[in-house]
């Protein structure tokens, strides 16, 4: 938050965000965010468009790691069994894309 020179109050508006559009999951467990398999996608197709788009002597943005762990990942690590009725609900909302 600090090194990205954000207010405690940007940063929750930015987590209401993704999470409104279902890029990233809150873990209660594990107190932390992580990202959706539609947020993982997403940051895959961003890749492929950024580097397609990027103009050759422009600053380059600095690169974007893979997620340590995704939604599904860490859905599995509590319990495997919610976690096949998560990713049944999550293949179908991704149908409604």
């Amino acid at each position: 938050m600090y090194s990205a020179f954000l207010s405690h109050s940007q940063v929750e508006e930015y987590l209401e965000f993704l999470r409104s559009k279902r890029l990233i999951s809150f873990i209660p467990d594990k107190k932390r965010y992580v990202p959706t398999d539609r947020g993982v996608q997403f940051l895959k197709m961003y890749g492929e468009i950024k580097d397609t788009v990027t103009i050759e002597g422009t600053p380059e943005l600095p690169a974007m790691r893979p997620p340590e762990q995704s939604e599904g990942d860490a859905l599995d690590e509590q319990a495997p069994h919610q976690a096949q009725g998560a990713k049944a609900a999550r293949d179908l909302r991704m149908d409604e894309l």
